[in-house]
């Protein structure tokens, strides 16, 4: 097995986290494979659907996969499918191993995500973190909204007040980019974290947790329509990700 690679990141000194050293860092996850994620056809907590017009389900009615693994790549799949009030069956993982709540100085999440249909109104992947326990905090790592607020993709936190921490960035549909989060501690009621695009801060600050030491789910999913406004596509789309790392520091 090649060592894990894990990314220098420019951390802010006013977020009380430290610059990791590769010698420091403890690769708790990496890559994605059967023994990494979940696929159930559904999310953690149950559900078959999240806020918009998708099904979610391991073989969809055309007998596809809605969700794949091979070569250390997850393709996400979304179908037009058009029956008991949803327009969309889709693909869901999420991860076996959740980010703990504390027992480092911070902790980062990294993946490489192409999406060739970012942008197109109706389409609404991610890759988020949601709380194990109950909801708020969330933190959007990528999120896709066709484009709702004028941008390609959000990179949010939300804490256990409610307040939303949003930034939007537009992103070149025809590449891949990178995505990635420093997260720290439960400490004094709140969390610091930033959120990073091609390794630049576009989203950093803190917020509260007043659940303590909450762990979190780490989710990809293909929601369509909903916040992604409508009509959606007509057509199959799809969103890739890869060299997915999870490390303490």
């Amino acid at each position: 097995m090649k060592p894990t690679k894990i990314r220098k990141y420019a951390v802010v000194a006013s977020l009380a986290l430290a610059l990791p050293l590769m010698a420091g860092a403890a690769t708790l996850v990496s890559g994605f494979s059967a023994s990494t994620m979940n696929y159930t056809g559904m999310l953690p907590w149950g559900s078959h659907v999240d806020h918009g017009s998708e099904w979610y389900c391991t073989t969809a009615s055309n007998g596809k996969q809605a969700a794949t693994m091979s070569g250390g790549v997850l393709t996400l799949n979304s179908f037009r499918w058009v029956a008991n009030g949803y327009n969309y069956q889709s693909g869901v993982v999420w991860g076996k191993t959740e980010i703990p709540a504390s027992g480092y100085n911070f902790v980062t999440v990294d993946v490489d995500i192409y999406t060739p249909y970012a942008g197109t109104t109706g389409c609404w992947p991610a890759w988020w973190l949601d709380s194990a326990w109950n909801w708020p905090p969330e933190i959007d790592i990528a999120e896709f909204k066709g484009n709702v607020g004028g941008g390609n993709v959000w990179q949010n936190a939300v804490g256990s007040d409610g307040n939303w921490k949003v930034v939007i960035s537009t992103v070149n549909k025809t590449q891949w980019h990178h995505y990635g989060l420093a997260l720290g501690p439960i400490s004094g009621g709140a969390r610091t974290f930033q959120l990073f695009l091609d390794g630049v801060i576009k989203n950093q600050g803190s917020f509260p947790d007043a659940q303590g030491g909450v762990p979190f789910w780490v989710i990809a999913n293909y929601a369509n329509e909903g916040d992604s406004l409508t009509p959606g596509p007509t057509y199959d789309t799809y969103v890739q990700m890869k060299n997915y790392v999870v490390a303490t520091h």
